[in-house]
């Protein structure tokens, strides 16, 4: 079900004031009504330490449904500046057939204003070698010319059970060592994190990696959790460790936890365990008010940019919006009752 651009309002204003303010609302929302009506998710990506402020705003396009064909149609009538989102889409329905999911992410700079768009595809395949394939593919739609990471070749190290999910590029961002993939490792169990970096002989700092893997270990109960690397001509030493939203919604100690560990400032922990709930927000919308608009945590992200000699984590919270039918309203004695009224 598309989300549409205009329902984003709801969500970010919701932010405030411990993540979001007034001025960085204003231009988000501006900056997203540009967009094409495509999405059928919007995400926000706020720091959890800090001073409220910038926001970093991805959509998600889903390869069944319109999505695909409608952030075309805009491409075709230049009614928005996508970057190089031409590229990957020319490929859609062949290198990059395996996606099931296509992101956009934009960054929020320092003036307010949002940047061109990096690029994310998703598939759940269990095929290493075709999920390595793709994320070749999308190299390649963003870098022609230049040699694809040895994917293969990292994916042949995992444990039994992990898997590449989802393979990006940071197009809008300068890589200090060169272009590179970002690979999203899912299937990882909350006490296997040192596992999956010993095995992948990951470069950064042991005590950082030992942060990481111990807040997994403590709080990942329900479901596995994600790894994010960076690959280009070796293994880059950043780092993220993705949390899901079912733990921190089943224990509400991990607010606390992140607070203690100087990764998130007291309002925004209390803050994240108000918004982590997924419930309905803003007025129904749609035709006859048949959707309602669901909004909460999707993620917390602990990472490291891996810089030399620097041994810091930073948390980040995801917090994610989507349209849903709202079934109660399709029931033939509401649509009576919207008939009378509308008479």
């Amino acid at each position: 079900m598309i989300c549409r651009q205009e329902t984003l309002t709801h969500a970010v204003h919701s932010l405030i004031p411990e993540f979001a303010t007034a001025a960085g609302v204003v231009g988000l929302t501006g900056f997203s009504r540009g967009l094409p009506d495509a999405a059928v998710g919007h995400i926000l990506e706020c720091a959890l330490n800090g001073p409220p402020g910038r926001m970093d705003y991805s959509i998600a396009l889903l390869r069944r449904g319109p999505s695909f064909a409608r952030l075309h149609e805009a491409l075709l009538s230049g009614s928005a500046n996508l970057g190089k989102t031409a590229q990957v889409l020319s490929l859609i329905d062949t290198d990059l057939a395996l996606a099931d999911v296509l992101w956009l992410e934009f960054d929020m700079e320092r003036h307010g204003g949002m940047s061109l768009p990096s690029f994310f595809v998703g598939s759940a395949s269990p095929d290493p070698e075709a999920a390595a394939s793709m994320a070749r593919s999308l190299f390649g739609a963003i870098w022609p010319g230049i040699d694809a990471p040895d994917v293969t070749a990292l994916l042949r190290k995992l444990p039994s059970g992990v898997f590449l999910r989802q393979a990006g590029v940071m197009a809008s961002r300068d890589a200090a060592d060169g272009p590179c993939l970002r690979l999203v490792l899912d299937g990882v169990p909350g006490d296997g994190v040192r596992e999956v970096l010993r095995r992948l002989r990951w470069p950064g700092h042991d005590d950082v990696a030992h942060g990481l893997a111990g807040f997994a270990d403590r709080h990942v109960r329900a479901g596995p959790c994600r790894i994010d690397v960076d690959l280009g001509n070796g293994l880059a030493p950043s780092l993220g460790v993705e949390l899901p939203c079912s733990s921190f919604c089943a224990d509400h100690t991990a607010g606390q936890d992140l607070h203690a560990a100087g990764l998130a400032s007291g309002d925004k922990a209390k803050a994240l365990n108000k918004l982590t709930p997924r419930r309905t927000i803003g007025p129904k919308t749609g035709p006859a008010g048949a959707e309602r608009l669901d909004f909460g945590l999707n993620h917390i992200k602990l990472k490291t940019d891996g810089e030399a000699g620097v041994r810091k984590i930073e948390a980040k919270a995801y917090f994610s919006l989507v349209a849903t039918p709202d079934f109660e309203s399709m029931r033939p004695e509401h649509e009576g009752q919207e008939r009378l009224t509308e008479e």
